[in-house]
């Protein structure tokens, strides 16, 4: 990882051909709530073993990128990612975005549709709408002081939820979030309670029709974080793309075996497999 200015920040960026042409399009990867690029890790191999180009970015308040709290929402992230591709001179990327971060992903193709050649969406935040008890109730849960206080049997308990069956490869993640402290730890918290808000403020699932670039939907069979199951408990992932998938007006979707949420990290040979075909229609147009 290399360290960048973007605004106040200090963006953890991860490059793997620096001094690539800016004309060939690359893969940019978006990370989800909690997370950070090293959700990407176990893929990375696989996804730049031909000589494509992949770009790999801690958001604003996450990973290895430093800076202070901020209030923003997903178009705050938006622009940092558009800044990244900005200053290598890219004008367009496929943008590959994992839960919050293909919400963020789908916000930058209504917003500025020219910059993004298409899409491919791994377990999706923003496909399902939520009224305004469940918003309260969401954002009641996810305050910054009870993150913060989050036992590391809870911190374990959460990673385990995010995988039909974690991977020992997993424990140093787990070890990573259970050793923040202080002020790294404050930050933590805010950002993920800033993310939840901002998915919430910011709902796309209402635009899925004017989303016309090339997107492919990709969801584990065993995601048991979307659809959210406390408020829809009998619905399931393959329901939930089964139901999006029509709206979209060009896409494509996989639903993976024995993959739960973290599904690049857990399957990251099956998660590759779907954003190189993928990348290859897109660059065969």
């Amino acid at each position: 990882m290399t360290v960048e200015r973007s605004g106040a920040f200090q963006l953890a960026v991860r490059d793997s051909d620096p001094q690539g042409d800016p004309r060939e399009l690359p893969i940019l990867l978006i990370h989800g709530l909690g997370s950070s690029a090293l959700l990407f890790a176990r893929a990375w191999g696989a996804l730049t073993a031909d000589g494509t180009r992949v770009i790999a970015v801690d958001l604003p308040g996450c990973g290895e990128t430093r800076g202070p709290r901020h209030s923003m929402g997903l178009t705050f992230y938006v622009q940092h990612l558009l800044g990244v591709l900005d200053r290598r001179n890219i004008p367009a990327a496929h943008w590959v975005g994992h839960s919050m971060g293909a919400q963020i992903s789908m916000l930058a193709a209504l917003s500025l549709p020219e910059r993004v050649a298409g899409m491919t969406l791994v377990s999706p935040a923003g496909l399902e709408p939520f009224d305004r008890v469940q918003r309260r109730l969401l954002l009641d849960l996810f305050r910054p002081a009870s993150i913060a206080a989050a036992r590391s049997r809870q911190v374990r308990a959460q990673m385990e939820a995010g995988f039909h069956r974690m991977p020992a490869e997993a424990e140093w993640l787990i070890q990573r979030r259970t050793n923040l402290s202080g002020g790294q730890l404050e930050r933590y918290a805010h950002a993920f309670s800033r993310g939840v808000r901002g998915m919430l403020d910011e709902p796309v699932h209402e635009n899925l029709e004017k989303l016309t670039q090339p997107t492919k939907l990709v969801i584990g069979a065993q995601d048991a974080l979307v659809p959210n199951r406390f408020f829809r408990p009998a619905d399931t992932p393959t329901k939930l793309l089964q139901r999006a998938f029509p709206r979209f007006p060009n896409a494509e979707m996989a639903v993976i075996d024995r993959a739960g949420h973290l599904l690049p990290f857990e399957q990251p040979e099956a998660f590759a497999e779907q954003v190189r075909s993928s990348h290859a229609k897109l660059t065969d147009r």
